[in-house]
């Protein structure tokens, strides 16, 4: 558990202020004698492979070219161990973004997926990943499982990132239209979804919603003046 406890805190290392680039790496590379000394001691424990390669993942900031190759041989590793636990291809979709090899991403995260497409999590990282590498076949795939109208707002923001990284303003514009639609009071949601119409060449449309944008301000701000209670 200690070494758990020293993997964990590791992860969150490279990202934090307080630390020189010296002391993250100094950390990172104590937190993997750690890990490797409790994957040696375990039995090659499925867990703590899977907690090294996150663990590389989140490095992988402070030296790409050490880190990296290191984050995927564990991960792939832990495939081999348990090739059905759908987390581990997420891992290793990451490992795979973060070298910038964006199609290899899509295809070992489609691989995790079809092990059991009902997990939304996984899904809706897949039609992400494979809207930013413009391939339709995958994400007519993930859409034929899951109907759009019921997914959360984290998971249409999730895949609205994977439109944005490919500048398919239109797809985005059609996901903002069901945020706005579940959320008809959120002008965060109406100014986006209006300045994206516009981005589309719906002039007219996004002029109407700016207006109901407009309307709600108002009526907002009256009745925040007042104790209507």
């Amino acid at each position: 558990e200690v070494r758990e406890q020293i993997a964990n805190i590791g992860r969150d290392v490279p990202s934090n202020a307080r630390f020189s680039a010296e002391e993250k790496k100094r950390y990172v590379e104590f937190a993997v004698r750690e890990l490797e000394k409790e994957i040696n001691h375990s039995g090659r424990d499925v867990k703590h492979v899977l907690f090294l390669g996150a663990l590389l993942n989140r490095a992988a900031e402070l030296d790409p070219q050490r880190y990296l190759p290191m984050a995927e041989r564990a991960l792939q590793d832990a495939i081999r161990l348990s090739p059905t636990r759908q987390v581990i291809y997420l891992e290793l979709a990451q490992t795979y973004l973060s070298a910038g090899q964006q199609e290899r991403a899509v295809e070992v995260l489609h691989r995790g997926w079809v092990i059991e497409k009902s997990f939304k999590n996984v899904g809706t990282s897949l039609w992400s990943l494979a809207a930013a590498a413009k391939q339709q076949d995958i994400i007519d795939e993930v859409r034929a499982v899951f109907d759009i109208q019921t997914l959360s707002d984290d998971e249409l923001r999730r895949i609205v990132a994977g439109y944005q990284r490919s500048r398919d303003f239109a797809h985005v514009a059609e996901i903002y239209k069901i945020l706005v639609e579940g959320h008809p009071n959120n002008p965060a949601f109406r100014a986006v979804y209006a300045a994206l119409l516009a981005e589309t060449g719906k002039i007219a449309e996004a002029r109407a919603e700016t207006a109901e944008g407009e309307v709600f301000e108002l009526a907002h701000r009256q009745v925040s003046q007042h104790d209507v209670t």
